[in-house]
């Protein structure tokens, strides 16, 4: 039966017992941090549901475990309610743990949010055994639901929400309303998890100065209009004050022992002013952390008091986000990155003594051969000490995807899209089956040419924390590179540096 008009049984007389759940997907390039989502759904639902619910969280992905693990958790709690994060590649695996907990706990409501349920909530549901998906931010919504759930009520109309109808049609309620002031948010309940058991693990920045690491998001959502982003915050960007934000850095360091703060703000630096107020508010409260920008900064946003004032606050990397050294492709993808100031920007972190990273995207639609090369040109250029270079992936249901439907319509199509499919690391890349231009050996010969370049490499060794994670990148660094070959054969099989390349 439809979970929307699934018999409740009445109204509880006690709590509500509450399940979150991580899920764990086997991948090449495992990055597994601390569920900072559901420890903020915890905190709210403990905080504005009366009486608090009993919520527990589930990391899967921690303990990298399977259905077994689920099951025992489901027979010890018998939850009244399983909430499932996904991303989109999740998916799959998300859809089979439902159909595990309606089988071990047949009156369970199952719930799933986060960009999955928000982007394809109609290929989510297509699983009879998920009752609802929550679409964009979900604290709001899962109050109401376990609110709903406590009284008997069903849950026809729950805005944010979408769901079957009776005849097993997409139902989607009237959006929600993003949250207005971040600062009513709870503290996140870290006490759900061990901040130590995620050290055994990769972290989104690679390599760590101190730990326990956490999480911190000092905004939500980004102006910007990037074609190959989703939206689960929206697009009106709202910010927590700073005092709000060091009161939290300061509970997390002196609470619960969190030595490095990771923020993760898709635009941390729009408001210059905000942003400077928050390292002045650390730097006066004398408080003792690392902090790591590993989601990405604006680089064409920042100046160099900013900078200076991050590295008096306790930073020692931050990510920039170069994504391509076009200006036509910046142009077209509506990200407008004023390269020259993110060049000077890179430097002026680099001189602050802040270890400055770059995210780039490679294989864009209509992306020519000579646009390839000048990415590659402008990241071994720069001061960066650490890139990353991503194959490009449109996931269905953005305006990218679009692009490469449009571009290549012999390919392509969006009637045909699986999101299930689209991984960020897979065999062949959506530019290869466009145009038959190979990646790979254009990513390992970047990576060959920036990482071998002795003099980076000096300041790599000088710069980089001595510790143990420090050992794990450059392991991965050597599985990177080593099948590369030499450079200037790799270089001249590809033309990637050579010149010489015709337009895709």
């Amino acid at each position: 039966m439809n979970g929307l008009y699934r018999k409740t049984g009445g109204a509880f007389n006690g709590a509500v017992k509450v399940l979150l759940v991580k899920p764990y997907v086997p991948a090449r390039r495992e990055v597994i941090c601390p569920p900072l989502g559901l420890l903020q759904l915890a905190a709210c639902l403990r905080e504005q549901v009366s009486p608090p619910p009993e919520v527990q969280l589930l990391d899967m992905a921690c303990a990298r475990a399977g259905p077994a693990l689920l099951r025992q958790r489901l027979r010890r709690l018998q939850p009244d309610l399983v909430g499932f994060s996904a991303m989109t590649f999740e998916a799959r695996t998300v859809a089979a743990l439902a159909r595990e907990t309606r089988r071990v706990s047949p009156r369970a409501r199952v719930v799933v949010g986060g960009p999955h349920a928000t982007a394809y909530p109609g290929h989510l549901l297509r699983c009879p055994d998920i009752d609802l998906a929550v679409q964009g931010e979900g604290e709001e919504t899962l109050v109401e639901l376990v609110r709903r759930l406590r009284r008997g009520q069903d849950w026809a109309g729950v805005a944010g929400s979408a769901t079957r109808g009776p005849a097993g049609e997409l139902v989607t309620a009237p959006e929600r309303d993003p949250l207005a002031d971040l600062d009513l948010l709870p503290l996140p309940a870290w006490d759900l998890v061990s901040p130590e058991a995620y050290l055994r693990h990769g972290d989104m920045n690679g390599f760590l100065q101190r730990w326990p690491y956490g999480f911190v998001f000092t905004s939500r959502a980004c102006p910007y209009r990037c074609v190959y982003c989703h939206r689960v915050f929206g697009k009106r960007f709202r910010t927590r004050s700073p005092a709000s934000v060091v009161a939290e850095i300061r509970a997390l360091h002196l609470e619960h022992g969190i030595n490095e703060i990771h923020i993760i703000d898709d635009v941390f630096n729009w408001d210059l002013p905000r942003a400077k107020a928050i390292c002045r508010g650390i730097i006066r409260e004398g408080l003792d952390v690392s902090i790591a920008f590993p989601n990405g900064i604006r680089g064409d946003r920042m100046d160099r008091e900013l900078t200076e004032l991050l590295a008096r606050a306790g930073c020692y990397s931050l990510s920039f986000a170069v994504e391509t050294a076009s200006p036509r492709l910046q142009r077209l993808l509506k990200r407008n990155c004023d390269l020259a100031r993110l060049e000077q920007a890179i430097a002026d972190a680099d001189a602050a003594g802040i270890i400055p990273m770059g995210f780039c995207m490679l294989g864009f639609p209509s992306e020519s051969r000579d646009e390839l090369r000048r990415t590659v040109d402008f990241v071994c250029g720069s001061r960066l000490l650490k890139a990353v270079f991503f194959q490009v992936v449109p996931f269905p249901g953005t305006e990218l995807h679009s692009m490469f439907c449009d571009a290549y319509p012999g390919v392509f199509g969006e009637a045909d899209a699986d999101p299930e499919e689209v991984q960020y690391h897979g065999d062949r890349s959506y530019y290869e089956r466009a145009t038959g231009v190979r990646l790979e050996p254009i990513i390992r010969a970047a990576y060959h040419r920036f990482y071998l370049d002795p003099a980076r490499l000096v300041r790599i060794l000088r710069r980089f924390p001595k510790n143990r994670r420090l050992l794990r990148g450059g392991y991965h660094l050597l599985r990177t590179t080593r099948a590369g070959g030499a450079l200037d054969r790799m270089l001249a099989r590809g033309g990637l540096l050579r010149g010489g390349w015709r337009a895709t």
